[in-house]
């Protein structure tokens, strides 16, 4: 599943399972209805690490790290 989602002319969101023709999709309820519950699973997955990644972009991207004697060293990446 190489790209995610795509919109139709009517706004419709469709999701892309790997197996299907570049050019067809089928809705979150599709889905469930077929059984295909390997491609919700990697949809939820996706969409999971794209809220991670908003959010370190969000609240900055930065870890604290803790030193051996437990004190906190802020840390830019």
């Amino acid at each position: 599943m190489e790209r995610l989602t795509y919109v139709t002319e009517k706004g419709e969101v469709l999701f892309h399972p790997e197996d299907l023709p570049d050019d067809e999709g089928m809705t979150i309820t599709q889905l469930a209805k077929d059984g295909r519950f390997k491609a919700l699973e990697i949809i939820a997955e996706r969409l999971a690490n794209y809220e991670q990644v908003e959010e370190l972009g969000r609240y900055g991207k930065w870890i604290a790290e803790r030193s051996k004697n437990g004190e906190t060293d802020t840390k830019s990446t």
